[in-house]
């Protein structure tokens, strides 16, 4: 946690620090580390692209995307969050990754059938229920999920939600969410 991880930076001991996360925190330990010189390396903030053209095994190319988003909540750096998609197949693209992620399995992370389990931290589930909020403001259209899922325990879930009609402007294309 945060105690923890202000005594590791700030150890005169410690030569170096690894850190993968939001770009905030690893300013946060650069600065803590500053005064003993540390060396460090960050995995910091992602847009990491799916690029579909034309001539892709659609099928295919929609179950990779599906594991490349949603895999692991979306919760990893590199997980996919957008989709660049060769305009004449677009729809048909978009049509079937939305089906797919409406099929996803949501629920116990304990459980093998589930695929996307809850988010780690009420505080997080409300980032990432509230860029879908930005991505509907913005223009984007959900064409799934987009809201919180009622998972077992009373869990921070949220359904693995994908938008269409996005544009490179909107926030949700810019900022990492780090969510389903």
């Amino acid at each position: 946690g945060e105690h923890a991880g202000k005594a590791l930076t700030e150890h005169p001991v410690i030569k170096a620090i690894g850190f993968v996360g939001e770009s905030r925190t690893g300013s946060m330990i650069m600065k803590q580390g500053a005064d003993t010189l540390k060396r460090v390396h960050f995995e910091l903030g992602g847009k990491n692209p799916v690029i579909v053209f034309a001539d892709a095994d659609l099928e295919r190319a929609a179950d990779a995307a599906v594991f490349m988003i949603y895999s692991l909540n979306g919760e990893r750096c590199p997980s996919s969050s957008r989709l660049l998609v060769e305009a004449s197949v677009y729809d048909r693209f978009t049509d079937l990754v939305a089906e797919k992620a409406k099929r996803i399995r949501i629920g116990h992370p304990l459980d093998p059938k589930t695929v996307v389990g809850p988010l780690i931290h009420p505080v997080h589930e409300e980032k990432v229920l509230s860029y879908i909020e930005i991505g509907k403001s913005e223009g984007a259209v959900v064409a799934a999920g987009g809201g919180k899922f009622a998972g077992p325990g009373g869990g921070c879930y949220v359904s693995p939600t994908l938008f269409t009609g996005a544009t490179n402007r909107m926030r949700i294309a810019q900022e990492e969410i780090f969510g389903p």
